[in-house]
C-alpha cells in the first residue's frame, strides 16, 4: 500500500540571517542554546553554532519558533519553511 504524507521542513533563509540577529540582539551562541533549551529538549551551542555558519540548514520547527521568541524577531526573517508531498511504500498487516 503506498501513503502520501505532507512534510513540512523549515530551513534558515540565508546563511547569515540568524548570525545578523543575534549581533543585533547581543546575543551569544551558548547563550542562545541556553535559553531556547527546554526541559523537555536541550539545544547545544554547536547545534546553534552550526545554524548560524550555515553548516546547518534544516532547522527542527520547535527550535526556529524558540529562537524567532527568543530574538524577538519575525519568524520569516530568518526562517522559511517547504511543503513536499512524499509518498512511500508500507507493508500491509491482516
Amino acid at each position: 500500500m503506498i501513503v502520501t504524507e505532507t512534510r513540512h521542513d523549515v530551513y534558515t533563509k540565508d546563511r547569515d540571517a540568524l548570525a545578523r540577529w543575534m549581533r543585533r540582539r547581543r546575543v551569544s551562541v551558548r547563550e542562545l542554546a541556553f535559553r531556547v533549551s527546554t526541559r523537555k529538549r536541550t539545544w547545544s551551542r554547536g547545534t546553534i553554532g552550526n545554524i548560524r555558519a550555515g553548516h546547518q540548514r534544516y532547522v527542527d520547527s520547535d527550535l526556529a519558533d524558540l529562537i524567532a521568541e527568543y530574538l524577538d524577531v519575525p519568524w520569516e526573517e530568518i526562517f522559511t519553511d517547504r511543503s513536499s508531498t512524499v509518498q512511500r511504500e508500507v507493508a500491509r498487516f491482516a
